[in-house]
């Protein structure tokens, strides 16, 4: 899905000449994964065709990784006790919202210029005086 319209994840426009080729991609990638073997013929679909030589490289890869998945199979009790684990240290940290602002504020220091300069351009940031807020909160870090 992410590969035939990247836009669902990335802020982009797709042109459709370009969505097209995208649709044969994705197309070839979603039978590179089929665990059966489909024969081309002449009345297959083009990608097939175009594609057949690749298409039998990527299912042999696949095929080795379910193999790989099947023997590597870890048994129930040991995920269930990795979980467990998993759980125990999570609950024995604690967060720190203040710590956890000032390390992000100490990110963005080194751009508080750019960042103040660039949001009194933008016309929506500047009808909302999101630069003069973020300024104040800057202010407000540094005491």
């Amino acid at each position: 899905m992410l590969i035939k319209t990247p836009s669902i994840l990335f802020d982009i426009n797709v042109p459709s000449y370009v969505s097209e080729s995208l649709d044969v991609i994705s197309q070839v990638f979603i039978e590179s994964f089929s665990r059966t073997e489909q024969t081309v013929s002449m009345e297959s679909p083009t990608q097939k065709l175009i594609f057949r030589n690749e298409l039998s490289k990527f299912r042999s890869n696949v095929q080795e990784f379910y193999r790989n998945v099947q023997v590597n199979v870890q048994k129930p009790d040991e995920l269930g006790q990795y979980l467990t684990h998993i759980n125990r240290s999570q609950q024995e940290t604690t967060f720190n919202k203040n710590a956890a602002l000032y390390r992000l504020y100490d990110q963005i220091k080194p751009y508080t210029d750019e960042i103040l300069d660039d949001m009194s351009i933008c016309q929506e940031t500047s009808r909302l005086q999101l630069n003069k807020k973020l300024n104040d909160i800057f202010s407000m870090m540094e005491e």
